[in-house]
């Protein structure tokens, strides 16, 4: 634009207008740099949960018994665990790393705790143990995964959350659960075994449990110090196991209990509660003076018994 006869020349901003621009410019990347630095740790931190499938789908394996399927997994290179009600029933017991290799008969029962409804299965087949960790330290909230069979589908990866730590030891979980999960490992965000499988609340949705791998460890233990060769055979197994069930009432296994009378001097907190153990039918939680066992025959208590 020309103005009589001279070039109008717009004037240029002065040096604290400059700078007047520039500061708020300067607190934007200050705030964009605090987000960044807030969630990069963040998204960091976040599970890799397909890692701990890819780390651990090895070490997972079907377990065949008689008509049941469950899970199992390997905690030493020979060493196999499970639900003890998994493989109760049959005197012979498979196990697959994945169906396309096929079915590999257990050798050997290194050692139960019934109790708790865990069996060490002996396999010479070596296999990828994975690594246990502490139960205890879970907090309700946090994220677990697991690697199971339901309804015979092999290494099928299921996620949920650790709701509680149960009075009567129990896991309470919302990891889906289904026929065939029975001893599945219940992994946490590292990718470490808190917890095993064993049941659900009949009737109820994602009500499920896990029993805490600090007895698994302690059952680990307790084989250490068992002999190779003092292994039970499944045969011999099965009817040892046969035998106790006759003993303890077996054949009514949905009748609650039987021949107990809580009046009794020294009887106390005896109550026998069902639950769905997927792949075995109904079991049931049974206190019996502050003892508690899991088991899929009729409750027992002797200090309550008529």
């Amino acid at each position: 634009m020309q103005r009589k006869g001279r070039l109008y020349t717009p004037s240029v901003p002065r040096i604290q207008n400059v700078q007047f621009i520039k500061k708020p410019m300067k607190q934007a990347k200050i705030v964009v740099a605090a987000i960044l630095a807030w969630m990069v740790p963040a998204l960091c931190l976040a599970t890799d949960f397909s890692a701990i499938f890819k780390k651990n789908t090895d070490s997972v394996v079907t377990i065949k018994s008689g008509n049941n399927i469950g899970t199992g997994f390997y905690i030493t290179p020979n060493l196999i665990v499970t639900n003890l009600h998994v493989i109760r029933n049959a005197p012979d017991i498979s196990f697959a790393t994945s169906y396309k290799d096929g079915f590999a008969k257990v050798d050997a029962v290194a050692a139960v705790d019934k109790a708790h409804d865990l069996a060490l299965l002996y396999a010479k087949n070596p296999g990828k143990p994975v690594t246990l960790a502490r139960s205890a330290d879970l907090v309700p909230g946090m994220e677990l995964v697991s690697i199971g069979s339901p309804q015979g589908f092999e290494k099928t990866f299921a996620g949920g959350n650790f709701s509680q730590m149960r009075q009567n030891g129990l896991m309470q979980i919302s990891i889906p659960v289904s026929p065939g999960s029975s001893g599945s490992p219940v992994f946490d965000a590292k990718g470490q075994v808190v917890g095993v499988v064993v049941a659900q609340r009949k009737g109820a949705q994602n009500l499920n449990f896990a029993i805490p791998s600090e007895f698994v460890l302690a059952l680990m233990q307790k084989a250490e110090g068992i002999p190779e060769q003092e292994y039970m055979s499944t045969g011999a197994f099965h009817q040892a196991n046969k035998d106790d069930r006759q003993i303890e009432g077996a054949g009514a296994v949905l009748k609650d209990y039987s021949n107990i009378d809580t009046g009794r001097d020294g009887c106390r907190n005896f109550s026998s509660t069902f639950f769905e153990s997927p792949g075995a039918g109904p079991i049931k939680k049974c206190v019996c003076n502050d003892a508690v066992i899991y088991t899929n025959i009729i409750c027992q208590c002797p200090a309550c018994r008529k």
